[in-house]
């Protein structure tokens, strides 16, 4: 079994601040993968002002119903933004129902004042106008520095603003060339945060005025229509440091690895390095930031000791030939294969397998053995089992059979290099008996026995023999997994001794049938016996 320790080191190495990995802990560990994951470091953690609630409406979207210019903000004030304090201002993301002309603004103002729409003296950020942005999922405007002489949509200074929390924000959209009727706001299920989440500016074109507009008024959404009711689908996003560059890997104090950052400016909060495969052993990893360009490196994260060691293959069971199992075969049907099929086993580490499979004639007190190693591949696994033939002949030889009665014992072993599972219940007794050999204890001669089909699993046909001690009158049926009637494949008199008939995976319409597991029932006087076969497509 994989053991994972994680623990922190205090160490002289480590320096807690807010561009140090935190929280590395080791989520996946085995011979074939290790993996780490750690949370990204404060200062490069995108962080994000908004009061949409995650949950889109979606019954349409908010706009004036003449088309009209609209303006949309969402407001925080200085004690909402105290875990913002020093950030920079990075984006503005918002959502699209429409086809329309979008320019984010960002303004920096006092307590609960509204901003100057109009002359934009207080106004601190722009982006470039953004025209029909996909609809239905974020869109992000990047952010510059708003500098009077050079107007709004000026690209010269990319943002350089930080968040000051004895200030307030307020951010948002002015909403130009949509067609009547059409709603282009996105706008969440609200309730609305009023005069937070859900401020509206009415306004009118001025081309004399820095903004290009002047100002009606300043609304809440619900203030101006009463059945409205929900906070705009914007927000803004900050960061500490937008530096970092790499991320280093270290296992027992060696650099192992050094990757890119793929959380950085996106809203996912932690990393993740899957190392590959591990030699078992114990191990230490700690991770560090690169930034500044790749000239600093953070200090270390906290320290985790990692136990790769080996899981053995997991259980699996016996299928054919089933425990007590009897075989007859005559002369003329040496050339027959007995299949040994057993469930597939897995392994959590993902090695290969591969199987030794024993079989062993038990007769005089004492095994005559024969063994073979199997290779887990598409030769030996059929479907989720493992299937393997020997010719009867070959199985004479090899386990030295002379005469009858022959108890033969088997089992099979699946190992990945490193341990090894044996199949359930160990070793599993089957029974052969040849007709042309001596026999010392006929097992079969005063009793009934349903022998089982062969081949199994079958595709298309299969041989069902059975063994009445009397001439008798016989049923054989075949049944699906849910125990509904398949086949009625037996309904005559039947000679005593062995017998056998066909089956070609038919129903009793002649119909072709689905692969799955069936089970077959003989009933014969008072003796009853059903078996399973599995059919493959």
């Amino acid at each position: 079994m994989i053991k994972i320790l994680a623990i922190l080191i205090l160490s002289k190495t480590i320096v807690q601040s807010s561009t140090v990995p935190l929280n590395l802990v080791c989520t996946d560990s085995s011979l074939s993968n290790t993996t780490l994951e750690w949370d990204i470091p404060d200062a490069f953690q995108l962080r994000t002002l908004t009061h949409f609630d995650g949950l889109l409406w979606n019954a349409s979207g908010i706009g004036n119903g003449d088309g009209s210019d609209v303006a949309y903000f969402q407001r925080f004030t200085g004690p909402q933004l105290s875990e913002f304090h020093g950030k920079k201002i990075i984006t503005l993301d918002f959502i699209s129902r429409a086809n329309a002309t979008f320019q984010a603004l960002v303004f920096e103002v006092e307590g609960l004042d509204n901003p100057d729409i109009a002359n934009l003296s207080d106004c601190i950020l722009s982006s470039p106008q953004i025209i029909n942005p996909n609809q239905m999922e974020w869109t992000s405007a990047s952010l510059f520095d708003y500098q009077s002489s050079n107007g709004l949509g000026d690209t010269t200074s990319v943002s350089t603003k930080t968040i000051d929390s004895t200030k307030s924000y307020v951010f948002g959209l002015i909403i130009s060339d949509y067609v009547v009727n059409t709603y282009p706001m996105g706008i969440d299920m609200g309730p609305g945060i009023n005069n937070f989440g859900d401020i509206v500016a009415f306004i009118g074109e001025s081309p004399t005025n820095p903004s290009g507009y002047f100002l009606y008024t300043w609304q809440t959404l619900s203030g101006s229509n009463s059945d409205l009711d929900g906070n705009w689908a914007i927000k803004l996003n900050v960061v500490q440091n937008m530096t970092l560059t790499n991320y280093n890997i270290y296992e027992d104090f060696s650099l192992i690895q050094t990757i890119s950052p793929t959380c950085f400016e996106s809203s996912c909060s932690t990393e993740t390095v899957s190392l590959g495969a591990t030699s078992p052993g114990d191990y230490q990893y700690f991770v560090t930031s690169l930034y500044d360009n790749g000239e600093t490196e953070s200090g270390s994260s906290n320290i985790i000791e990692v136990n790769v060691s080996n899981s053995p293959p997991e259980e699996f069971n016996i299928v054919e030939p089933e425990d007590g199992e009897v075989f007859n075969y005559s002369e003329n049907e040496l050339y027959q294969d007995i299949r040994f099929i057993w469930r597939d086993a897995e392994d959590i580490d993902e090695q290969s397998l591969t199987y030794k499979l024993e079989i062993c004639n038990q007769n005089n007190n004492s095994d005559v053995c024969w063994d073979t190693t199997l290779i887990q591949n598409e030769d030996l696994i059929v479907g989720s089992f493992c299937r393997f033939e020997i010719e009867v002949q070959k199985l004479i030889e090899d386990l030295g059979i002379i005469d009858n009665p022959n108890t033969i014992r088997w089992t099979v072993n699946a190992f990945d290099g490193f341990d090894s599972t044996v199949v359930t219940g160990g070793n599993s007794i089957f029974y052969l008996n040849f007709n042309f050999l001596e026999i010392g204890n006929e097992l079969l001669a005063s009793k009934y026995k349903l022998i089982g089909n062969y081949p199994n699993p079958f595709n298309p046909t299969t041989t069902l023999s059975y063994f009445i001690p009397k001439d008798e009158f016989v049923y054989i049926n075949i049944h699906d997994s849910n125990g509904r009637l398949v086949r009625n494949l037996v309904k005559e008199q039947r000679l005593a001794g062995r017998n056998s008939v066909n089956w070609n995976a038919t129903n009793n319409k002649g119909q072709n049938i689905a692969a799955g597991v069936y089970f077959y029932c003989i009933e014969a006087g008072n003796f009853r016996q059903t078996k399973k076969m599995i059919l493959l497509k």
